[in-house]
């Protein structure tokens, strides 16, 4: 009688052997901030152009979310990299009150095409989105909700469907 291998294992005909084949594991942390009240839109400029040189050297993807000094962003990749970047933007003084939302080992990447993707919203964008959720209410939202990947979906849902205008 000969047992199946198990479905993460590929054997090998020839030799009879088994392949393990791992699936690859992300890291993704999203939290907001507010920026400092002389925050300039150059300086938000700025703040992207150093991101998105960051994340392509580091193979981060991501998505930046901005509105009225606030911002929300996902960063997706390897945990090391994430978490010490995290460190260092929690130091940033270019914004404050920087609360971490979520974090998680994920299978896939919600922005896998984006170094980082950025999207100022509109007061327009705020009035579209306020049927889903209200941003200046995502922490309290985040408390009450029992499972993580639900984070991750909602702000998928949000920052994809403002993406796409």
């Amino acid at each position: 009688m000969f047992l199946k291998p198990p479905s993460n294992k590929k054997q090998n005909k020839i030799s009879g052997t088994f392949a393990v084949k791992f699936k690859t594991m992300y890291f993704e942390l999203i939290f907001n901030s507010f920026a400092v009240d002389d925050l300039t839109s150059q300086d938000i400029i700025k703040i992207l152009i150093q991101s998105r040189e960051f994340s392509s050297k580091h193979s981060i993807s991501g998505c930046l979310l901005y509105h009225n000094k606030e911002f929300l962003q996902i960063l997706e990749g390897d945990e090391k990299v994430i978490l010490d970047f995290f460190e260092v933007l929690c130091k940033d003084k270019r914004h404050s009150h920087v609360t971490l939302i979520h974090q998680e080992r994920v299978e896939k990447k919600i922005f896998p095409n984006w170094s980082m993707a950025f999207k100022e919203l509109s007061d327009e964008d705020m009035t579209k989105l306020h049927n889903y959720i209200n941003l200046h209410e995502f922490n309290n939202l985040m408390s009450t909700i029992e499972k993580p990947t639900t984070a991750k979906q909602l702000f998928g849902f949000i920052s994809q469907s403002i993406l796409k205008d």
